[in-house]
């Protein structure tokens, strides 16, 4: 995803202390003979030791730290901007989203949209398609979040392109087109967007003990067998739960529904790590996630969903779908009827989903 390395900007040590002042012995200071003196060298030609006064002292104990915090913070801020760097998008991306994004609400406590996509770019390729198209509606008011899969075969109409498949606007326009596509779609103003690299994000699964899902189905993907049930992944064995879709009889809906499974088990135990836990992991996701947003954004993010409940406060489902063949291109048809309902309650921040895992139509 093209992310820049930033260089660690360092600062200087402890400040220096220094209250010299003329008469530190003061006129008031008498010789061995009781008469009055100025502070006069000993009789026994020793210089007589200077003493701080209590003042300075205090003055020096209290520099210290101070001094110790100035340069901790310094180094924070130095390696939080190395952080940003390392998940900021390219300039020419950055400059198209900012015409294409919407401002987050004023108010702390208002819904808005993330847009989470993942790339399927090959090695010394330019351009891609988005292989993986998440919708999340944040409602940080209600600590609720529904997470929305948008299939990457859906057939749409892209200004300028004609009829395609929604996941080629990444390829065409970048993450801005995938935004304007999506936005389209769904009828919503996006506010941010992620893009994330499922290989690496199995340094996240590691970072965090390991994630528990329950496993709907037998996989094997790459050598790595899961058998269903609830059980721990590891990073290597989320990665194929992400990346398995030929095995499965619904394919590509299926590993739409492992990867929001996934991502909300990630989520969740994100949410409940403590307060001082979780600058590392977010720092640990600078790795996999490209984003508009800053890292200071995403340790507020988390601390105002922390606490909540994945299994109550997270809803997943996607467009309700089938397939079909058109002029010998293979395309997922969205069920309108059925979606203008699950749009409406997924825009107004209701359960949208039905149970229904056995048909690719919605799968959670």
């Amino acid at each position: 995803m093209g992310y820049e390395r930033g260089d660690l900007h360092r600062d200087g040590g402890p400040a220096s202390a220094s209250g010299r002042h003329g008469t530190a012995g003061g006129a008031h200071s008498r010789g061995p003979d009781g008469a009055g003196g100025h502070g006069a060298a000993p009789s026994d030609g020793r210089k007589k030791k200077k003493r701080l006064k209590r003042w300075q002292k205090v003055a020096i104990g209290a520099g210290v730290p101070v001094a110790i915090l100035l340069v901790a913070a310094i180094a924070l801020f130095s390696y939080l901007g190395s952080l940003d760097k390392n998940m900021a998008l390219d300039d020419l991306a950055m400059k198209d989203l900012k015409g294409v994004l919407a401002q987050q609400p004023a108010s702390p406590t208002d819904p808005y949209y993330v847009l989470v996509l993942g790339s399927d770019a090959r090695e010394g390729e330019t351009a891609s398609r988005s292989d993986t198209i998440m919708l999340c509606r944040l409602d940080p008011g209600n600590k609720r979040v529904s997470i929305l899969s948008i299939p990457r075969d859906t057939k749409v109409e892209l200004e300028g392109y004609g009829t395609q498949k929604i996941n080629a606007a990444m390829a065409y326009e970048g993450p801005a087109g995938a935004v304007k596509a999506v936005s389209g779609f769904v009828g919503v103003e996006i506010a941010h967007v992620a893009l994330i690299d499922f290989a690496g994000f199995s340094g996240i699964v590691d970072a965090l003990g390991g994630v528990t899902v329950d496993v709907p189905l037998y996989t094997e993907f790459d050598g790595i067998e899961l058998q269903p049930g609830v059980q721990t992944l590891n990073g290597t064995q989320a990665l194929a739960f992400a990346r398995c879709r030929m095995e499965y009889g619904l394919g590509d809906f299926q590993r739409a529904a492992n990867q929001r499974i996934l991502l909300k088990a990630v989520a969740s135990q994100v949410m409940q790590a403590s307060p001082t836990e979780i600058p590392s992991l977010v720092g640990s996701l600078t790795t996999s996630v490209g984003t508009d947003l800053k890292v200071t954004d995403l340790v507020g993010l988390v601390g105002s969903f922390r606490g909540m409940s994945a299994d109550a406060d997270i809803y997943t489902g996607q467009v309700p779908s089938t397939t079909d063949m058109i002029d010998g291109v293979s395309y997922v048809i969205t069920i309108e009827d059925q979606w203008a309902g699950v749009r409406e309650k997924f825009v107004g921040g209701e359960v949208p989903f039905v149970d229904s895992s056995n048909q690719p139509a919605v799968i959670d």
